[in-house]
Order: structure tokens, then sequence, then C-alpha cells
């Protein structure tokens, strides 16, 4: 996809972390803009991707030959689970919201100890993801870091980033599929090469992870989430 002077300056400044807005501001604006040859390398990725030498570890080195037919379409896929992401985060969201702050803030004994830091690991997560998948790195000092203490905030940037999920997740193609990406961990400097396909099935089974950690921690609280099947969502979600 072409990359204008604008989303070269966002980048450019960037230090220790985007800022929030510009970089989903971005991200929109690259999910609508068609993709061009001179623009995508041979596996769909960003060309500055593409050139980036990385060499990951045999363990790493995996076959990017997708385990199904080549016939099978996996954009519905994408497209339904970047739909389900976004209704469930709203049914879940509000859900929170009946919570007082400070049980939200609680330490429950959670992987991020409580909803708080489960959401905002959640946000954070999806952004890194985001970011790898469309060139456009969002910098993170760690998987815990806070991003936004206040709710309401983290609510409405939740809202933000799940749009910019869908609307990069309308971009994509069968031709994505066949590719691999390569990135570095935030957790250690070693650099990472996946399928293209196996990194975005983990993308969204991740969010499905951490979700079901907070409906559990929502149930211990006293709150109902509700019914959190995929085949529950309604079919006007995927409009």
């Amino acid at each position: 996809m072409a990359v204008g002077a604008e989303m070269l300056a966002i980048v450019g400044a960037c230090r220790v972390q985007l800022d929030a807005a510009a970089w989903i501001r971005a991200i929109r604006i690259r999910a609508a803009r068609p993709a061009s040859s001179a623009a995508r390398c041979s596996h769909g990725l960003p060309r500055q991707e593409n050139e980036r030498k990385l060499h990951a570890p045999a363990a790493c080195r995996l076959d990017p030959t997708p385990p199904w037919s080549e016939s099978m379409d996996l954009l519905p896929y994408a497209r339904t689970m970047a739909a389900y992401n976004r209704w469930m985060n709203e049914r879940l969201h509000e859900a929170c919201a009946q919570l007082p702050d400070t049980r939200r803030r609680e330490d429950l004994g959670a992987f991020f100890k409580s909803i708080h830091g489960t959401l905002n690991h959640l946000l954070l997560a999806d952004r890194v993801w985001l970011g790898r998948f469309t060139g456009m790195p969002f910098r993170a000092a760690a998987l815990d870091q806070e991003l936004y203490a206040g709710f309401a905030e983290l609510r409405v940037e939740r809202e933000r980033t799940d749009a910019a999920i869908e609307a990069w997740s309308a971009t994509l193609t069968a031709h994505d599929f066949a590719g691999e990406l390569s990135y570095t961990r935030i957790s250690s400097p070693q650099p990472v090469r996946l399928p293209f396909w196996r990194a975005l099935v983990h993308f969204f089974n991740h969010q499905t992870h951490h979700r079901g950690q907070i409906t559990t921690l929502l149930k211990q609280s006293g709150i109902d989430p509700g019914v959190t099947d995929l085949i529950a969502m309604p079919a006007a979600e995927l409009a």
C-alpha cells in the first residue's frame, strides 16, 4: 500500500510511543488506499518491511504453506473475527462499566492482575500487532504498560482501534495469506519470522484468550457478561 508523506512524518516522530490518535488516523488512511505493486513486496507487506534482513532462528522458520486447501478463502475469517472483536469489546466494556473503578483496578490474580490491567494489555497488544501487519510499528515499553489510566478514555481508544482493525481487515487479499511477517519481539531483541496466516490467527486468538479472563473476573465480581459465542453475534454486525 502506498505510504504518504504524512504517514512517514508520524512514524519518524516516534520516540517511545506513537501518539495514539495520529497512529489510528494513519492506519485508517492507509487502509483506505489501494495497494500498489510498487509499494508492496511479494508477500503483501510494505516494501520497507520486506527489505528488513531479519534472520529468524530455526525454530521460527516455519513452513508458510497454510494447513488447508489452497482453494479455501480466509478473507471471510479475518473479516468475521474483526467484527467479532469489535462486537465483544463493546459488550465487555459495557459490563466492566458496571463496576466501580476500585474493583476494576483490584488485583484479582489474573496474568495482568486486574480487569483494568487486562483491558490495557489487550489494547496495547492489538496496536502492536496491527502496527506489525501494516508496517507502522506501535512503540510499547512493556506488555503490561498502562496506555490509559481512565476507564472512559480507555473505552474510547478501544473503539477507535477496533474500527482500525476492521478497516485493515477489509484491505486484505488472498495473496497476503501466502506471505510471511517479520518483526522483533517487545520482550527481547530476537527477530521473528512467521507465516502471515499464523500471525493473523494468533492475533485474533490472543484477543479471545484475554477476553475470557475478563469474563471470569466479571462473573467473580457479580457481573454477567452474557453470551460470548461467536455464533451468537448478530448477522447485522458483519454488514
